[in-house]
């Protein structure tokens, strides 16, 4: 007995076919399913295609929110990089933000329940890099000459120099202690219309304008 033989599907020319001995409806059909099986699996090239991407690149994709510093405490002031927020509710506006324990801010916000959400713009990149960092010391206003206001409804300040002010208060703790995260309604909402929101910083493991 002769063994049945395997054809590449796109070797299935006319003479390869009649070699085969099929009739013509047989050759025309199994040229037909060839072409169909061969387009489910090949996209057309003028389809989108994915790619792999390497897992190092992930959180670099979702990342499109502005960068944003963490404004808290009455007596004393404490600012910090915010690493992680989103927007979890838009009426009343709740925002989800990642703290780690080590942090100043931490404490402070759990001891005041209180804190301010800023949007710095691109000309803050050098305050904003120390801040992320841990170089900014203890008096970040005074070394980098930031303008404060007081906030209208907390004891934290505002930074007049950042394009967005955001003042929170904790709406829900039951994250924090297992994840660091806090959950805070914005009370108030201030911001400087002659800037271009475009310039807000982004972060992809370096600073960029938002819009790019």
């Amino acid at each position: 007995m002769s063994r049945p033989q395997l054809v590449p599907s796109r070797g299935l020319d006319r003479g390869t076919l009649r070699r085969l001995g099929l009739s013509r409806r047989a050759t025309l059909k199994i040229r037909q399913e060839s072409d169909a099986a061969q387009e489910r699996i090949s996209p057309r090239r003028d389809e989108p295609q994915l790619y792999p991407l390497s897992l190092d690149h992930v959180a670099r994709m979702l990342q499109p929110r502005p960068a944003a510093l963490l404004i808290a405490g009455r007596s004393r002031t404490h600012i910090s990089f915010l690493g992680w927020h989103a927007l979890s509710q838009a009426d009343p506006p709740l925002i989800s933000c990642a703290v780690a324990p080590a942090d100043p801010t931490y404490a402070a916000v759990r001891a005041s329940g209180e804190c301010v959400i800023a949007i710095p713009t691109l000309d803050m990149t050098p305050a904003v890099t120390a801040i992320a960092t841990g170089m900014a010391g203890q008096e970040p206003f005074s070394r980098f000459s930031f303008t404060s206001q007081p906030a209208s409804l907390i004891g934290a300040p505002l930074i007049c120099e950042c394009l967005l002010n955001l003042e929170c208060r904790i709406s829900s703790m039951r994250l924090v202690n297992c994840d660091g995260l806090f959950v805070m309604e914005v009370v108030a909402a201030w911001y400087r219309p002659e800037l271009d929101p475009g310039r807000a910083l982004r972060h992809l493991r370096s600073w960029l304008p938002a819009g790019e």
